[in-house]
């Protein structure tokens, strides 16, 4: 999930008076979906357009990058206490067989 960074575009762009398919076209979209698919936090923008997303957003492009970096930190740790779990999921499943020895 990329909520932070959604959440950043949506209260800039509204800060601006920006439709999403006027932001959209201005990132070089042919529509407003791409912003939506952001603002939902269903898709990250490429590191590619996070300076001219500030730019027509008319912040500093370190809100945006940082907007980004703690998505990532969010998803690393969503995803590693994720394989944690199963691992120990599955450690409780399987017996050892040093148990039976």
């Amino acid at each position: 999930m990329f909520s932070n960074l959604g959440k950043t575009i949506h209260k800039y762009r509204l800060i601006r008076n920006l439709s999403q398919e006027t932001l959209g076209k201005q990132l070089g979209y042919r529509n407003g979906q791409f912003v939506s698919n952001i603002e939902n936090g269903k898709s990250s923008l490429p590191n590619s357009k996070i300076v001219l997303c500030s730019s027509v957003l008319e912040i500093d492009y370190n809100i945006l990058v940082t907007a980004v970096l703690r998505d990532t930190h969010e998803n690393i740790i969503n995803e590693c206490t994720k394989e944690l779990n199963e691992y120990v999921i599955r450690k409780q499943r399987v017996p050892n067989f040093l148990d039976y020895i």
